[in-house]
């Protein structure tokens, strides 16, 4: 849900969101994310949606901008329920750290490769951080999936640290096509 949508877009998403659950081998399965993301570069409409997500929800907040600033704010807002602060990236890593850290919230890395990859989670992991979930910054589906491999055979098979972090990808920033990105 981005803060740059109409409020009756935002509204309809979180009721599609609150009635999406469905039946797999015997679970009923639902989504426990709601993604909030920064477009507009204005803290005040970031935090008011973020509040809006959060009285009209029960589920886990992932905060998504670049600025720092703005992560602060949104971070504040839903504190409570632990978000996820996305994203950590080459230029932001200190100050995003040191919110995750007064936080006591996980934080994503973002990179665009798997060596800057390695390079930004050992930052953290030095600074006391290891609640980490890393994006490899991949943006087609094969080079997801390539990095997706490339991630878990690194860090089960040869026990390489650094990408031993839970992963996340975004096949909305893939494609358009609700259909395409339910099957990417």
């Amino acid at each position: 849900i981005k803060d740059t949508m109409e409020d009756s877009e935002v509204d309809a998403r979180l009721a599609r969101f609150k009635q999406l659950q469905y039946e797999r081998v015997g679970l009923t399965l639902r989504p426990e994310l709601v993604a909030v993301k920064d477009e507009s570069g204005d803290a005040g409409k970031f935090e008011a949606l973020v509040n809006k997500v959060k009285q009209n929800s029960d589920t886990n907040i992932i905060l998504m901008s670049h600025n720092p600033d703005i992560l602060a704010t949104g971070v504040k807002a839903c504190a409570d329920r632990k978000p996820l602060i996305y994203s950590a990236d080459k230029d932001n890593l200190d100050s995003v750290a040191a919110l995750a850290k007064e936080s006591s919230c996980p934080v994503a890395v973002k990179a665009s490769g798997l060596e800057e990859l390695a390079d930004l989670t050992t930052k953290l992991t030095e600074a006391g951080i290891n609640d980490i979930v890393i994006d490899s910054g991949s943006r087609t589906v094969r080079q997801a999936f390539e990095d997706q491999v490339i991630i878990r055979n690194a860090a089960l098979t040869k026990k390489f640290k650094p990408l031993g972090f839970p992963t996340i990808v975004f096949p909305s920033e893939m494609t358009d096509d609700p259909m395409k990105e339910s099957l990417i």
